[in-house]
């Protein structure tokens, strides 16, 4: 079975919904030096807008705009992948010297340039991973990881640059950027007269959820912007052949048992910083659990998909179903139901006993 394929059916024949992969790295594609130099080339036009893009004003600054850097800091951390993962090791240093030396000169390290050079360390680093064949839960936790570190020190170094306090802006970013959005919404959707009752109290509600959302934004942006490179890129190794041959499917996606251990760690952090009152400790340990809460999630997702595919729905069902768990997970106990699935997938193996549930006669290919 071609395991590059999430179109295919898990075997039912009681495997435990791992893919079966050949251990070893991934081999580097053979192109030419002219090639290499081309696809090069071709990374480097497709970078080359982004860090205008990502420095367009905007109504929370006159330098950037948060959706627009985080759409090219997704493209710029995707090319990064792309382009690695086709070219040696020398070649790829020279796209990355030549793509940084491009946005630094033209963002002058401000906040949109900050993220664009992130992003093409975490795409890199993905691409790092996806080549040495490391699950894709490592992957997805590796290129989070980079992406934390590169945005904080990158920005302390834009502070030293331009002469701020890097620190001090970091803490208040998320509470400038959801005070703006919320005064935005309240400007655009009820520009004229007092407010009905109805209205006030959906702003209300809104302003008495401000605290979680400003308390919970770096893990939510972190995960937001890993999910959606964690999808560009499996589309993207479909068409570089050595990746694709030892890209899992979707439906075998699952959080190492390593995971288990930080998670029990950060929740007797998070207790002591409660008991304590150590807000940085709290912050930092609420941050990673949400983090790790939404790895399960995915997850879950994964156990779920494979239960469709075990069971042979049809498109339109799967479609219908997708529809409805995406439905499902708006809702917090929704996202708690799916991360519980994907947790204790561990020692329940869902997989495994939606195979062994499968019809005589069913196909086991």
């Amino acid at each position: 079975m071609n395991q590059g394929a999430d179109s295919e059916r898990p075997r039912v024949n009681g495997d435990s919904g791992r893919a079966m992969l050949a251990p070893g790295p991934s081999p580097t594609p053979a192109l030419s030096p002219p090639r290499q130099l081309a696809v090069v080339a071709i990374g480097l036009l497709l970078l080359a807008p982004l860090p205008w893009l990502a420095s367009i004003p905007s109504i929370y600054s006159s330098s950037t705009d948060p959706a627009l850097a985080m759409v090219s800091a997704l493209a710029a951390a995707a090319v990064a992948f792309a382009v690695s993962a086709l070219l040696t090791p020398a070649a790829a240093g020279l796209f990355l010297f030549a793509a940084t030396f491009w946005t630094v000169l033209v963002g002058a390290m401000g906040p949109g340039c900050v993220l664009l050079l992130a992003a093409l360390v975490a795409g890199s680093a993905l691409s790092l991973s996806a080549r040495a064949s490391l699950r894709e839960d490592h992957g997805l936790v590796i290129t989070a990881s980079t992406m934390l570190v590169a945005v904080v020190a990158l920005y302390a170094l834009s502070g030293v640059v331009r002469g701020f306090d890097a620190l001090e802006r970091l803490v208040q970013i998320p509470g400038y950027l959801i005070e703006t959005t919320l005064r935005f919404l309240r400007e655009a959707l009820y520009p004229y007269g007092p407010l009905e009752m109805r209205d006030q109290r959906e702003l209300n509600l809104l302003w008495e959820q401000a605290p979680l959302w400003i308390w919970l934004m770096p893990a939510n942006a972190l995960f937001a912007f890993t999910l959606m490179l964690f999808i560009a890129t499996r589309s993207i190794r479909r068409w570089i052949r050595p990746l694709a041959r030892r890209m899992p499917p979707f439906w075998a996606f699952a959080i190492s048992e390593a995971y288990i251990y930080p998670v029990i760690a950060l929740c007797l952090a998070d207790a002591a910083a409660v008991v304590w009152e150590i807000a940085p400790l709290r912050l930092v340990a609420d941050n990673a659990l949400w983090f790790l809460f939404h790895l399960y999630w995915l997850a879950g997702l994964a156990v779920c998909h494979c239960l469709m595919l075990q069971r042979q729905a049809t498109p339109l069902s799967r479609l219908v179903w997708w529809l409805i768990l995406i439905l499902f997970s708006g809702f917090l106990y929704g996202r708690g139901f799916l991360a519980a699935l994907g947790l204790f997938d561990h020692w329940f193996h869902f997989r495994r006993v939606g195979a062994r549930l499968v019809p005589p006669g069913a196909s086991k290919s």
